[in-house]
């Protein structure tokens, strides 16, 4: 279904719950012109069962009003009908026991959906555009298209910077790692056309413009079955295309204000020093002595908040800014948790606790692979991203990657097959969306770990969302099986391993016995070996023994 066509004939269900004067359920609204909001007279409304038999219809008075009446507490739909207009039958809705529902049914003319169509596709060619950023002009997953223009002139912004924030943390990970989202970016191209392909569904996805000439207004999309909830309302949908279209002002033209003051959870006291911005934006700020920060000329609508400070969880808040107003987020918000509870010392003889590097340090004297640490690569340049962080291991190559889902393609092996390498470029330059398989072929995908922890390849990640460089404190690649930790060593290694470390690592525990029988026991076990060796030798039977 074409965007054009569906934007003029969605449809907006308002619930509006009240007692029922009656036994029976009524079922009560008004139908209107979707484009004037015109109330239609004289039309008509039925009431189906869910195998679409009718059961009831009434006729629409003067205001475009109806009332009908369920007899049983089930699921319904509603089809309108009215002169000149398309008939509508809109999605199932359930009918709850003493209750009264109340819906705005939404009719599109033949002559306003067909004029509008056209001047649709004249004005914005979304399907051509599509068809060449996505692959095709109906995608078959949830995709986020629209234009940049400027908020005075109505010009196209040639490459405007577009990101896209959702949660995406792997499962393995949700305890280890306190990072999470993944932030998209994608360019606009010289008409102001964007297009994000395959966000996932039923997730919020936090979504803005930005570019030299300033920012816009920030918006969020979810994507459901037959549904798209935009900037909390609800539109009913066939196509999994939104679109969402972007004015850009310059950033002293956005007055919204965010104020708040961060506190430690435990003894309520400031946190000084705390870092808070605005997830996938260019805002953000630090907290002063007194646990205070404010952010200024900010844009309107819906973002997330995330605050950090060494020692506590970051805390993650979604918030709605206003128009040109003032947010200000009450303490109880903005409590940080400790990420470790503070004891009283102790003197423990039972277990020795080493320094997450320790293991890192250990592999980097044994093995052949490539290493570095928070201290060397910022002595390189300080890295904002992940990604510029790997570039600099040893043998890890990077090149760009073919959508906003896979940026970048890390491999740490070129692809040897001309057959395999033919059949991707093929594949590539064909319509259609690239796939997991496709992927594979292009590249050999290094496999990645967090703190011990497998989480995928770097063709199923996005590193530089998932593997914030806030949080690293060193990296290491191994190339070749054949000097790689054993821990590391499995199906998939052989494309190669990348490990990072945070500074969440537990770290790693050497136990020490104070059995004295076991230490007997162990003692006992290796005399006992020693002697039958030399016995062994003595008899002559010692030849294939050696220490």
């Amino acid at each position: 279904m074409r965007l054009a066509l569906v934007s003029v004939s969605l449809v907006a269900a308002v619930a509006l719950l009240c007692p029922a004067p009656v036994s029976a359920q009524e079922i009560r609204g008004q139908v209107v012109d979707s484009v004037t909001g015109r109330p239609l007279a004289g039309g008509v409304v039925v009431l189906l069962d869910l195998a679409d038999v009718e059961l009831a219809r009434t006729q629409t008075d003067e205001e475009g009003r109806f009332l009908l009446y369920a007899l049983d507490v089930t699921r319904y739909r509603l089809r309108a009908e009215a002169q000149g207009y398309q008939s509508s039958t809109f999605p199932e809705f359930e009918v709850q026991p003493e209750r009264s529902v109340s819906y705005i049914l939404l009719l599109p003319s033949f002559a306003t959906q067909a004029a509008q169509a056209a001047q649709a596709a004249e004005a914005d060619p979304i399907d051509a555009k599509l068809a060449g950023v996505c692959g095709t002009s109906m995608p078959g997953r949830p995709t986020v298209a629209g234009w940049v223009r400027h908020a005075g002139s109505g010009e196209p912004v040639t490459e405007a910077t577009i990101s896209a924030s959702w949660a995406n943390l792997p499962d393995v990970l949700a305890r280890q790692v306190s990072a999470a989202d993944f932030n998209g970016l994608t360019l606009a191209d010289s008409s102001g056309f964007f297009a994000i392909c395959n966000v996932p569904a039923n997730t919020k996805i936090m979504i803005h413009a930005m570019s030299a000439e300033g920012v816009s207004d920030f918006h969020d999309v979810a994507f459901g079955d037959g549904a798209v909830v935009a900037d909390g309302e609800a539109h009913f949908t066939n196509s999994w295309v939104w679109r969402q279209d972007f004015a850009v002002a310059p950033l002293e033209d956005h007055q919204s204000v965010l104020r708040g003051t961060v506190t430690d959870g435990d003894t309520g006291s400031p946190v000084a020093g705390s870092e808070v911005e605005l997830t996938g934006t260019i805002y953000g700020s630090t907290t002063d002595s007194a646990g205070v920060f404010r952010i200024e000329h900010l844009p309107a609508g819906p973002a997330k908040l995330v605050i950090r400070q060494i020692g506590h969880r970051p805390l993650r808040q979604e918030i709605t800014l206003p128009k040109d107003g003032t947010l200000d987020l009450p303490r109880s918000m903005l409590s940080l948790g400790r990420a470790a509870q503070m004891l009283d010392p102790l003197f423990v003889e039972t277990t020795a606790s080493h320094s997450p590097l320790t293991e890192f340090n250990r592999r980097r004297k044994e093995t052949t692979g490539a290493f570095l640490t928070r201290e060397e690569w910022e002595r390189q340049g300080n890295p904002n991203r992940t990604i510029d962080v790997i570039g600099r291991l040893r043998g890890v190559r990077i090149t760009p990657g073919p959508d906003v889902s896979h940026q970048y393609l890390v491999s740490m092996r070129r692809t040897t097959s001309r057959t395999v390498a033919s059949g991707v470029a093929t594949a590539l330059a064909s319509e259609e969306l690239l796939d997991e398989s496709v992927l594979k072929k292009v590249e050999c995908p290094p496999l990645v770990f967090i703190d011990r922890h497998y989480v995928g390849n770097t063709n199923t990640i996005n590193i530089n969302t998932q593997v914030p460089v806030g949080d690293l404190i060193a990296a290491e690649a191994h190339q070749s099986s054949a000097g790689m930790p054993i821990e590391y060593n499995r199906r998939g290694s052989a494309c190669g391993v990348i490990a990072f470390w945070t500074r969440y690592a537990q770290p790693e525990t050497v136990a020490i016995t104070d059995d004295t029988r076991s230490l007997f026991k162990s003692t006992a076990f290796h005399f006992g070996a020693a002697v039958t060796a030399v016995v062994a030798i003595f008899f002559g039977m010692g030849k294939g023994i050696h220490f």
